[in-house]
């Protein structure tokens, strides 16, 4: 992977010859970002646009790694991490909000005439602990995943 900068739009703000610039749309859970595209067809980026702090191509057209090719991709990595994080956090919201509504909404009179809690029917019960389960389970995961890319960028 190398840091170029590319001009991809003009003064008018369409992309420029040879770039194609997209949206992909919205993303299930995830919609607070927005995330596109970018397609380059033959096009030509001067060598002085590389950024050329962990990769350099000198004039002569060598190229060389500085320093530890991890580098490269410890940003990358890390923002992948986020992800599970941020699924946690909105199951984990998700899940809560749930079980206390199942706990407080009451339906249905039992023996003694008083409304039961619904989170006291199975049905409710099948619905609610399995999310509350996958919610520690994604917590877990998440914490490994931080831990080994923790472990691998050092």
């Amino acid at each position: 992977m190398h840091a170029f900068l590319v001009q991809i739009r003009d003064s008018e703000h369409r992309a420029v010859s040879g770039v194609e610039v997209g949206d992909v749309g919205p993303k299930f859970g995830f919609n607070c970002k927005d995330n596109g595209y970018l397609i380059f067809s033959n096009v030509k980026i001067p060598r002085r646009n590389m950024l050329m702090k962990f990769q350099k191509v000198s004039r002569e057209g060598k190229y060389e790694v500085v320093g530890d090719e991890k580098i490269t991709y410890a940003t990358m990595l890390k923002t992948r991490g986020f992800i599970p994080t941020a699924v946690f956090f909105a199951l984990s919201k998700a899940a809560t909000i749930i079980l206390r509504y199942s706990l407080f909404r009451r339906q249905f009179k039992d023996n003694n005439g008083l409304e039961m809690p619904i989170l006291d029917y199975q049905l409710q019960q099948e619905k609610v602990f399995p999310r509350i389960a996958e919610a520690y389970a994604n917590l877990f995961a998440t914490k490994q995943l931080n831990r080994l890319s923790t472990q691998v960028l050092h």
